[in-house]
């Protein structure tokens, strides 16, 4: 048998250079075992390193009659390429590969030795090495490896690192699929010949093979290896085959002997039929195990990564051709220790394997404890694998290992919480994973009832027949996410955070983002007035049919999880939205037809006309509760209001107006209010809706600030206490204010100083973090009324301007500086930033300076200014570095006390954190790029951000040159 080379310094691989978790660096030789396994799956075999064979002593008169030899080896390096019959056949097509075959074996019928040296040359030239061997070296098997390591040393320095199997060349394309039909059938030919049992051809073939698998030299060892692969896999294949002729042959001998009057010669054909296959087969299973215990546990875990997927697809093929031999967990455990390699491709070859192992249900009573082994790895990776790809192969195979039944309920939702997963395609499979749980769930709860046709039959009679059997699948979903959500929890501050940051609200939240996806796999969920018909359905009271009052009972939802049947809902309202909708109208199991963009409008038009009536009707109902009424009215922001223009939909706007108005002014839930006034600006943007709803603003205004001068006209904001029944009054009333400072110039009103004032006084107020929801929307409101006095300058007083401007910086420095309040600091310096921003843009169109508007910006509280932005800009920064594992980073000397929030680690957390961190340095970037407010050393302080926070933040830095501004 051939030694095994411990590789060199020079075959480094390639494959120790992608990170395995986004968190820390795994070792990809973990055992992942439990230590009290059988001994066939002991892991004290696998080692981390791979260990060298002792070299065998040669003698002096061996070595020295081995360099006596005038070979072709030791020739001139530059000599002409030398040329090989089969090697040129297989690759110019000059012949088949079952006509090569033949011709071999045909001289090998003639010329034993000639022939063997030129498959043995044959091998060299597929490893690109342009050395042949004589016969002498061919009879010699003793000296195989001396022979090879001599030729090795003569062409380590010359041959380059391109070989057939590695190639890009057009010519060795389908180099590796011919060389796979040639070895299958070469094989195949040596077993019907019996050269493979009865000749020492096969050895002496596999001998130099083996010894070639261990070499130093990359194109010899990969090639080898490959051949060795292939071959165990053509051996398989026969293998195979004699298990099925085992098979039929005992039948048939048990069959004779049971005969009445059996056959003796028969019995004695058929027992000696059945001796030959055995000892065929034995053969075979030896030559298995030997090249895989010399060849396959040495190159699996090569430092080549090539050669290790090589050697991971060939087992998973083995596995499947001959599970009786290769589907154990002696076999099966090296596929769990790959799940570690530090190689992207090649733990994503591992998966790859095992889902097929898994898709095979023949194997499953096998696999379970193989499962117990390593899922947690598999679902480690589905989590939190730095690759994508790998993620995404992974959480498929968690569901089909799901379908196995071998994954627990909480190893169900931690798969399916990846529906909130910062990355759309992680987020896109994990929706399909979640679907494919709350299917099986709901076909259980069908089965469970009889059947759909019998539960059809149950509500007929009762006769409801609003009811639709797709309600039992949102139920099921409703309840499944409902967990999700406990599990995905974030803390109250992390809650608000993320609110006050998402102030402008998108139409969907992470929610409904994953529903949306859901919606384009399972036709159930695109239909939105099945769902709606859902939410408004309230018959739930006792029914005569049990059956009827069991799905019933079922399909009744907590508030919470109503909530997540109206996000659902959203989902649907979007995808119906989506420019690429097309109404299914399905005919037997035929697709949807393609419709023309004016179909498709017609069809919107008609759609549009029915579905404002309807959401009038759930807002409605909702109103009871706050939480639902919150998700009705984001129904609102799914919907394109410029299809509202037609006059068959005045009676239901007008009816919506109403709804609205109301929830704005009596409401003192601050997301309601927020959604109206979210609602309110883009009705806005329609310029004839805007004429019809005109009046209501103007009304909805007045009352807003006869409300507010009410409250605080006679409290002292600055120092009076705020008790407790006061904060819920003046939030809502602060909301409002807000609200119609957005929506309506308020400006000309004869109150508008008294209310800047006012609000001026309530931000000056000392810290108090019961107190952060009354400034955020008084900070806003504020802002809203210096950008409106911005635009009407040339109608004001100049000084007006400047003095309200003045007012705000000081407010927003004040609060910079003295809050204790993290959050509210992010918000401040976001504002003084958009300020700055504006003020410059708008002044560089006027021909006016900075300082005419707001001074300070640019005089001689500019420093304290841009220290405090650079204070904020570090925590955040530095808050993000700890969540994704980087080191801190340093822009002012002094230090910081307070911190932005506690934040647990999660994938929402990361991608908000990530965002904050983009605003936050864009903005102040835009800043100095505007103005002169950043002077050339605060450039080199913000130089050294690059490269530290990823390729998001990088980018901005690339976007405003600050390289050469520093």
């Amino acid at each position: 048998m051939s030694r095994s080379v411990t590789p060199s310094s020079d075959d480094t691989g390639d494959g120790a250079s992608s990170p395995i978790r986004l968190s820390q660096t795994m070792d990809p030789l973990r055992d992942n075992s439990d230590p009290s396994s059988e001994e066939e799956n002991s892991d004290d075999d696998y080692e981390k390193t791979i260990n060298s064979k002792r070299k065998r002593p040669i003698s002096g008169r061996s070595r020295t009659a081995k360099r006596s030899k005038a070979n072709a080896f030791i020739e001139d390096d530059h000599q002409e390429e030398i040329p090989n019959k089969i090697y040129d056949d297989l690759l110019q097509n000059t012949a088949s590969v079952k006509d090569i075959v033949i011709e071999w074996l045909t001289k090998y019928e003639k010329d034993q030795q000639g022939s063997l040296v030129e498959l043995v040359n044959f091998i060299l030239k597929c490893c690109a090495c342009n050395r042949t061997v004589n016969e002498f070296d061919v009879q010699d098997q003793e000296s195989v490896s001396v022979t090879l390591s001599q030729i090795q040393l003569s062409v380590e320095k010359t041959t380059t690192r391109e070989y057939p199997l590695n190639s890009k060349s057009p010519k060795f394309r389908n180099f590796r699929k011919k060389l796979a039909q040639f070895l299958t059938y070469f094989v195949s030919q040596l077993s019907s010949r019996k050269y493979l049992y009865e000749s020492s051809i096969f050895e002496n073939i596999m001998s130099w093979i083996v010894a070639m698998s261990s070499s130093t030299m990359r194109p010899i060892r990969h090639t080898a290896t490959v051949f060795c692969l292939i071959i165990m896999s053509a051996l398989c294949e026969e293998s195979s085959e004699f298990l099925s002729e085992h098979a039929i042959a005992s039948k048939q001998l048990t069959k004779e002997e049971k005969r009445a009057r059996p056959n003796n010669n028969r019995i004695q054909e058929l027992s000696d039929s059945l001796q030959t296959i055995i000892k065929q087969q034995d053969t075979i299973s030896e030559y298995l195990s030997g090249y895989f215990d010399s060849v396959f546990v040495h190159r699996y875990r090569d430092v080549e990564p090539k050669i290790r997927i090589d050697c991971l697809k060939e087992l998973g093929n083995w596995i499947n051709i001959v599970p009786s031999v290769f589907f154990s967990g002696s076999y099966l455990r090296y596929l769990g220790w790959m799940l570690s390699d530090t190689n992207t491709t090649v733990r994503l070859t591992v998966i790859k394997v095992l889902q097929k192992i898994f898709e095979t249900e023949s194997f499953f009573g096998g696999l379970r404890h193989f499962t117990s082994r390593f899922k947690e790895r598999i679902i480690e990776i589905s989590c939190v694998d730095a690759e994508a790809t790998v993620r995404i192969a992974s959480i498929r195979l968690c569901n089909t290992i799901r379908s196995c039944g071998f994954l627990e309920d909480d190893e169900v939702m931690k798969i399916s919480q990846l529906i909130l997963d910062v990355n759309p395609r992680i987020q896109r499979e994990a929706i399909q994973f979640l679907c494919s749980v709350v299917q099986e769930a709901t076909d259980e709860k069908l089965d469970s009832w009889g059947g759909e046709e019998a539960i059809s039959e149950s509500f007929s009679s009762e006769k409801i027949n609003s009811f639709n059997i797709s309600w039992i699948k949102y139920a099921q979903l409703s309840k499944t996410v409902e967990v999700l959500q406990d599990l995905f929890k974030n803390d109250p501050t992390d809650s608000k955070l993320f609110h006050v940051f998402q102030r402008n609200i998108s139409d969907s939240t992470p929610i409904t983002q994953a529903f949306l996806n859901a919606c384009r796999l399972d036709n159930d969920y695109q239909s939105w007035e099945r769902i709606a018909s859902y939410i408004l359905f309230d018959d739930y009271g006792s029914k005569s049919v049990d059956t009827v009052d069991g799905v019933l009972q079922f399909c009744k939802l907590s508030e919470s999880q109503e909530c997540i049947l109206l996000q659902l809902l959203a989902s649907s309202l979007l995808n119906m939205s989506d420019s690429e909708f097309v109404v299914p109208k399905k005919i037997g199991k035929q697709q949807p037809e393609e419709r023309n963009e004016l179909e498709k409008d017609d069809e919107k038009e008609v759609i549009y006309l029915r579905l404002l009536p309807l959401l009038n009707s759930i807002i409605e109902r909702e109103a009871a509760s706050p939480t639902l009424l919150h998700h009705s009215l984001r129904l609102l922001f799914t919907l394109d209001f410029r299809q509202y223009t037609h006059m068959q939909l005045s009676k239901a706007f007008e009816n919506l107006l109403l709804n609205l108005s109301k929830f704005f002014l009596t409401s003192n839930y601050s997301n309601i209010i927020q959604d109206c006034t979210v609602v309110f600006l883009r009705i806005q943007s329609v310029p004839v809706l805007e004429e019809r709803s005109s009046f209501k603003y103007t009304e909805m205004c007045d009352q807003s600030i006869q409300e507010f001068l009410e409250l605080f006209l006679s409290f002292n904001l600055r120092d009076g206490i705020i008790t407790k029944d006061d904060h819920l009054r003046f939030e809502a009333c602060l909301k409002r204010m807000e609200g119609c400072t957005s929506i309506r110039r308020i400006t000309d009103n004869t109150e508008f100083k008294t209310i800047y004032d006012k609000l001026s006084d309530l931000l000056s107020r000392n810290p108090n973090a019961l107190e952060d929801s009354l400034k955020f929307p008084a900070l806003h409101s504020q802002q809203s009324l210096f950008f409106w006095l911005l635009f009407q300058e040339e109608s004001l007083n100049k000084e007006v301007v400047r003095s309200s401007g003045e007012t705000l910086f000081n407010c927003l420095m004040f609060l910079i500086n003295e809050d204790s309040s993290g959050i509210l600091k992010l918000q401040a310096t976001r504002i003084l930033l958009e300020v700055i921003i504006m003020v410059s843009s708008f002044g560089a169109t006027k021909g006016s300076e900075i300082e005419e508007f707001i001074p300070g910006v640019e005089g001689s509280k500019n420093r304290d200014m841009v220290h405090s932005l650079f204070s904020v800009l570090q925590v955040w920064l530095n808050a993000y570095a700890k969540m994704i594992q980087v080191s801190p980073i340093k822009l002012v000397n002094e230090k910081i006390s307070w911190i932005p929030t506690n934040m647990p680690a999660n994938p929402l957390n990361r991608q908000l954190l990530e965002q904050i961190c983009c605003d936050l340095a864009g903005k102040l970037l835009l800043t100095g790029s505007l103005t002169n407010v950043l002077l050339n050393e605060d450039w080199k302080i913000l130089k050294t951000i690059k490269g530290n926070f990823g390729s998001a933040i990088d980018m901005l830095f690339v976007e405003f040159k600050v390289d050469e501004r520093a």
